[in-house]
């Protein structure tokens, strides 16, 4: 995809998002007693596009929402999210 960085960091409050563009990949961490601890490794199995994190009222969480490329047709893509609770 060009010039466009290898990885991509979002935060939300207390939540930092790290996603490896390439291999779509997210790693979550969060801010505990004054440390970090992991509470997400997931696989998107797609190139992520870009990506944001919103506060979902509804969820009453942080959500991270994600444009993913789609792997039969790369000028397509998919959006998918992800809630931190």
């Amino acid at each position: 995809m060009g010039g466009f960085p290898d990885a991509m960091v979002c935060t939300l409050g207390n939540i930092i998002v790290v996603l490896f563009r390439a291999f779509g990949a997210m790693l979550a961490y969060e801010f505990k007693n004054n440390g970090v601890q992991m509470i997400a490794d997931e696989r998107v199995e797609h190139y992520i596009i870009d990506a944001v994190m919103r506060y979902s009222a509804i969820e009453g969480s942080a959500e991270i929402v994600m444009l993913l490329s789609d792997n039969d047709n790369p000028k397509d893509g998919r959006i998918v999210s992800y809630f931190f609770r």
